[in-house]
């Protein structure tokens, strides 16, 4: 094999032993840690930007779960430490609204559902958007490092 084709193959396999190593793709349907991974979000209901639940970092450290939380900055933190797992089921957008106990869906996100009316009087619908593409997988969606998710209800 030539040299020039050699080194992408050799950069594919790496990629995919580093990604076996981390846990992501297994067959036992888990992620194994060490993980630590971010989803910067954007939530918007009728136009105007919401945050998520906020808490007293003098009380706690983060809100949500061990492995599944925020610390007041708008970021999922998905983080399995050395030893620990998740289920792949589990690391999804709807595992985090579970583990902070916000509804989310393709039909209700926060206090509104579909066909909820906005104060201009325009029935609203909840809208997903990674990284500013429309997405139809709502809670289903992996988290995934370094992903931008957007929820819109408008």
């Amino acid at each position: 094999m030539e040299k020039t084709k050699l080194i992408p193959v050799l950069a594919l396999v790496a990629i995919v032993v580093v990604a076996g190593c981390t846990g992501k793709g297994n067959e036992q349907g888990r992620l194994y840690g060490p993980l630590h991974w971010h989803v910067q979000l954007e939530l918007e209901t009728c136009g105007v930007a919401q945050g998520l639940p906020s808490f007293d970092p003098n009380r706690q450290e983060f809100y949500g779960t061990p492995h599944l939380h925020h610390h007041n900055d708008n970021k999922i933190h998905l983080e399995v430490p050395p030893g620990e797992s998740i289920l792949n089921s589990d690391a999804t957008l709807g595992g985090f609204f579970r583990a902070i106990n916000m509804p989310f869906s393709s039909e209700t996100f926060m206090n509104y559902k579909n066909g909820d009316k906005c104060s201009n009087g325009a029935a609203g619908m909840v809208h997903f958007f990674v990284n500013g593409v429309e997405n139809s997988e709502f809670g289903a969606h992996p988290i995934i490092d370094g992903e931008r998710a957007k929820i819109v209800f408008g």
